[in-house]
């Protein structure tokens, strides 16, 4: 009960609220058992009106995740310190993210953040041949690393390492249909390091390697 109003909470759902306003909570049998956990900060107010702009009740898309996340937090240590602090922040904020993505998921993908997962895929097209690290789309874009992955998966249907790795292995196509280089050659060309994971990567993207490849087109 939350601001006179009570709610029934059902499988993988969660109920925020402010924890300042007042609230009652139990369960509706003896069978179950609740979890809770009252946070602050600075961004505390800013994650709650986001996450809540359309409901209090958030129904969870990935469950297993929130889950995990969750479990990590609330059985940290309980020690202060700046570790055990910066560890809870971090956890907090990825929990938060994963509240935040599945009450708002679709309004995320048409609106939130297209530009900024445009400029992402720019990039790649220019830097595909150089090293790609994670930590350079999130400072591109000034995201965390959990809540971009979510956020490019949502908009791409793919994670940002995969993303990378097929757009790699279309370049490479297009390689092996138009010009006589090596497979070495290409591999380096379109930013494999290795040429032994080049050629394995390729046919399990599509039941072929790039020597059988080349010959059947």
């Amino acid at each position: 009960t939350y601001n006179n109003t009570t709610y029934l909470i059902k499988k993988n759902q969660v109920f925020i609220y402010d924890c300042y306003n007042m609230h009652y909570y139990k369960t509706s049998s003896n069978n179950w058992k609740f979890n809770w956990l009252h946070f602050y900060g600075n961004s505390a107010e800013l994650y709650y009106n986001l996450i809540t702009k359309n409901s209090n009740i958030i129904s969870l898309h990935n469950f297993g995740a929130f889950n995990f996340l969750f479990k990590m937090l609330i059985e940290m240590p309980t020690e202060q310190n700046l570790s055990s602090n910066l560890n809870a922040s971090q956890y907090i904020s990825n929990v938060l993210a994963e509240l935040f993505l599945s009450n708002n998921q679709t309004e995320i993908i048409s609106k939130g953040y297209s530009k900024e997962i445009q400029v992402v895929l720019d990039y790649i097209k220019i830097n595909y041949r150089n090293q790609i690290r994670l930590d350079d789309f999130c400072n591109l874009i000034h995201l965390s690393k959990f809540y971009f992955i979510k956020v490019f998966k949502n908009y791409t249907g793919s994670t940002p390492s995969e993303y990378v790795i097929n757009y790699r292995i279309g370049k490479a196509k297009k390689l092996l249909r138009t010009t006589n280089l090596s497979i070495k050659d290409i591999c380096t060309n379109v930013g494999f390091n290795d040429e032994s994971y080049f050629i394995k990567t390729f046919k399990k993207l599509n039941n072929i390697t790039p020597n059988k490849y080349r010959l059947i087109l």
